[in-house]
């Protein structure tokens, strides 16, 4: 472009067309948004994969999905005999129990049926047997039963204490590996049509054209338009909501949970979910359980805290360790691997019930919020509730699609026969000693669907690094693999993607836990 000069300041060239098209708003449609992926978000948007024509996106603010709650819990599949009678969480629990060997043999996450023992140590807590056995029956559990009998009980549970005199058996309870179930959901979700936008942080929410306009922190010109939003942000739900001109519905309340995990030397002594009796103060309290993958797992500790802090504390993890050994005297502490905390993100609307509802000042957008236990147990009827509303508010479902698929193969077999450390072939070159996974499983894991770019995203899809060294001989090699399946640099390949530097990150994890070495002096 050439001007003849006047005189005045002219411009040089045209703007820039890049400048041009950052000036409006990329606008990406949909007819439903889903405001997190975590278990509850993953299993909702698995849910409206099903139906034809429809299309379905989940905004995550984290690096990946299940970077919440729903990796730091106890794992257990309630039997649905605690939730007060005539709640929400009465009604789901006990349905989410039965469904949960269908969804593993669906989509090849580690799940064991394992039942659960509630445990009475003198007459008192008898009588809360009785009362529990009872609500139970009247959310419809089935095949509860009080064992009295002390022979037997020693029989189910010989390293249980000598002090319990009865308990409450329970035998649809179970165990889950909450990451590995909520990636399924998230992955098969994926496979099925679903866009999943990891980092895509919600911080505005408007209303254009009786649709809701989400907009993100990290790309300002992107904007995601849909007529019907379902906020299951966690702990952030209530913000999300306010977002939305809902902030007078409800309140989260966190309650940070901590935790212990021991070797499968110690988690072979346990056969059931140990609890003991709940109470008011406590709620459920301390349990003693086997984890799907066959290690030990000791908590929660239950404090209120704010949504971002999960170090663990030597004071809280002592008590956990006090009230543990009630239930399990010979307990070696020593043979702990690791600790961690999580945050439930508790409602105040009702504390002891969960919020699903479509908000009255908004039409088309559905809080699903204040998920504490047992919302991991009740998370699929969770999903089909969400999909009931969802036409209730208008949504037209047209079928489910001719090519839809609910099955997913397990990503990592571990122990392949013939798997050595250094093998040419990936399908054989052990990377994770502790756990028996291959550099093909690894592989398999980042490209699976959703992006893969931390070290953790590999613990959470295939178990290595959750081993007895906790990735101390294999976190270099899983680290150079997860670059090279990505694209990304190596220095950009971190634990946990927190924008620190691999070295640094390594060290403010260290920081704020409590060393296995400090725990085995407990």
């Amino acid at each position: 472009v050439s001007t003849q000069s006047t005189g005045e300041d002219m411009p040089t060239a045209m703007p820039d067309i890049e400048d041009l098209l950052s000036a409006h708003p990329q606008v990406l449609e949909y007819d439903v948004l889903v405001v997190g992926a975590g278990v509850i978000g993953s299993a909702i948007g698995r849910e409206l994969s099903r139906y034809d024509g429809l299309r379905v996106a989940v905004l995550e603010a984290g690096v990946d999905v299940a970077n919440k709650a729903s990796k730091a819990n106890s794992g257990i599949i309630h039997g649905g005999y605690d939730a007060k009678h005539g709640t929400v969480k009465s009604e789901l629990s006990y349905a989410g129990s039965l469904m949960f060997k269908q969804l593993a043999d669906e989509l090849g996450f580690s799940y064991r049926q394992i039942g659960s023992l509630v445990l009475g140590f003198d007459e008192a807590d008898v009588f809360q047997l009785e009362r529990l056995m009872a609500n139970g029956i009247s959310n419809g559990v089935k095949d509860l039963e009080i064992i009295t009998d002390t022979s037997r009980l020693r029989a189910m549970e010989p390293e249980m204490s000598q002090s319990v005199i009865a308990a409450l058996y329970c035998p649809t309870a179970g165990v889950v590996a909450p990451y590995e179930y909520t990636i399924a959901l998230a992955e098969n979700a994926v496979a099925n049509g679903v866009d999943i936008w990891l980092e895509h942080t919600v911080c505005e929410v408007v209303q254009k054209n009786r649709k809701y306009v989400l907009k993100v922190a990290e790309k300002e010109q992107l904007e995601f338009h849909g007529r019907y939003v379902v906020n299951a942000a966690g702990v952030h739900a209530d913000m999300v909501a306010a977002f939305a001109g809902a902030a007078g519905d409800f309140h989260i309340v966190p309650r940070k949970g901590e935790y212990i995990v021991l070797d499968k030397q110690q988690g072979g002594k346990i056969n059931h979910v140990l609890f003991q009796c709940p109470s008011e103060a406590h709620g459920k309290g301390v349990l003693v359980s086997p984890t799907a993958n066959g290690n030990l797992i000791l908590g929660p500790s239950s404090v209120y805290s704010d949504s971002v802090d999960v170090s663990t504390s030597f004071r809280q993890l002592r008590q956990i360790l006090r009230t543990a050994r009630k239930t399990f005297p010979a307990l070696q502490v020593s043979r702990s691997i690791t600790s961690f905390a999580g945050i439930r993100p508790n409602s105040d609307l009702d504390f002891r019930d969960f919020v699903i509802q479509e908000c009255d000042k908004r039409p088309g957008w559905i809080n699903v919020a204040g998920i504490g236990s047992p919302g991991l147990t009740a998370s699929y009827p969770i999903a089909l509730r969400v999909v009931q509303i969802l036409t209730a508010c208008g949504l037209e479902l047209e079928g489910i699609k001719p090519d839809w698929d609910g099955t997913r193969a397990p990503l990592a077999e571990p122990w392949p026969s013939g798997a050595r450390v250094n093998h040419p072939d990936p399908r054989l070159n052990l990377v994770c000693v502790c756990e028996g996974i291959c550099e093909q499983s690894i592989a398999n894991a980042c490209n699976a669907g959703i992006p893969v770019t931390t070290i953790d995203a590999v613990k959470r899809r295939t178990r290595a690094t959750m081993g007895q060294c906790q990735g101390r001989r294999c976190r270099r090699a899983i680290r150079k693999i997860v670059a090279e399946q990505s694209g990304l640099d190596l220095v950009e390949v971190t634990r946990r993607g927190s924008g620190l530097s691999h070295e640094f990150e390594q060290e403010w994890i260290a920081s704020s836990r409590v060393s296995v070495k400090r725990l085995a002096r407990l």
